[in-house]
């Protein structure tokens, strides 16, 4: 079971094509983990979620995403340059159902959500056995 690993940072375009890219970078920092596939599923889920409506809706350049782990928890910030409307977004409320928590983060200069999931840490490995 791995709790420690490099921390996740992703600077990628505000470009819908970006999607791709961010799905499968964060998929693999999570394989690293082997956490169970509905966890891992619902994490790039709640992620791509909020980056397309951050994409879509921010008139900023590019969009951030920085992952870390934190205990059996797995914190993800997707953040842009100044605003978007996410508050009320239906984006926001579709990634909170994936993860256990979805919170707004607002500045003067920029704008994130984070997301936070517990995992089962190796439930994958065990299940191989």
């Amino acid at each position: 079971m791995k709790t420690h690993m490099e921390p996740l940072s992703l600077r990628l375009p505000c470009d819908p094509a970006a999607l791709s890219t961010l799905r499968g970078a964060v998929r693999d920092w999570l394989d690293r983990l082997e956490p169970a596939e509905s966890e891992a599923a619902a994490v790039v889920g709640a992620c791509s979620e909020i980056a397309a409506d951050a994409i879509d809706s921010a008139l900023a350049d590019a969009i951030e995403i920085e992952g870390a782990v934190d205990g059996g928890d797995v914190i993800v910030r997707v953040s842009v340059a100044g605003g978007w409307g996410i508050a009320d977004s239906p984006s926001r409320f579709v990634a909170a159902l994936l993860v256990d928590d979805a919170t707004l983060e607002t500045r003067d200069d920029r704008t994130s959500v984070v997301l936070r999931k517990s995992l089962d840490l190796g439930l994958r490995s065990r299940r191989d056995l």
